[in-house]
């Protein structure tokens, strides 16, 4: 178990040094696209849930984002301690819970999430590592706890 929460802990600090960066280098950047890929980069504080939801409820949002945090982490530790989870549920809760963990400590460290990568032709949706992780998680819990029946 230590590993995989290693693995989350390596996530967390990973997006909160790109985090740190994008601050300081995206600031009064605007919209830096690139023409390659069409990806985007931006500065973007997110003080509600996805998409900006929520965002005149700061502290509804930190409380839901809490309890759904120790929800999931007390969850994820049973399955990790107590259970047969294979490697690939290991590693997807290791993403949720590194990358739900990195967005709680942007809530309360910061009053917003950093979101700095948009996608092409997806006007106003941006994201971070962290979320990119914790939909990944997601779908390797699944993955990995349909494997098993």
């Amino acid at each position: 178990m230590i590993t995989w929460l290693c693995v989350g802990a390596l996530i967390f600090w990973l997006d909160f040094l790109i985090k740190n960066l994008a601050e300081k280098k995206l600031k009064g950047k605007g919209k830096l696209k690139s023409t390659k890929t069409g990806f985007s980069l931006q500065l973007v504080h997110n003080k509600g849930f996805a998409l900006n939801k929520w965002e005149s409820h700061p502290d509804w949002v930190k409380t839901l984002q809490s309890l759904m945090m120790i929800l999931v982490g007390v969850y994820a530790g049973i399955r990790m301690c107590f259970s047969k989870t294979g490697k690939i549920a290991l590693i997807g809760w290791s993403f949720l819970l590194g990358g739900g963990a990195s967005n709680l400590f942007d809530r309360f460290y910061r009053g917003y999430v950093v979101d700095y990568l948009g996608l092409p032709k997806i006007k106003d949706l941006y994201f971070n590592l962290s979320d990119l992780c914790i939909f990944l998680g997601s779908v390797l819990v699944v993955l990995g706890e349909c494997k098993k029946k």
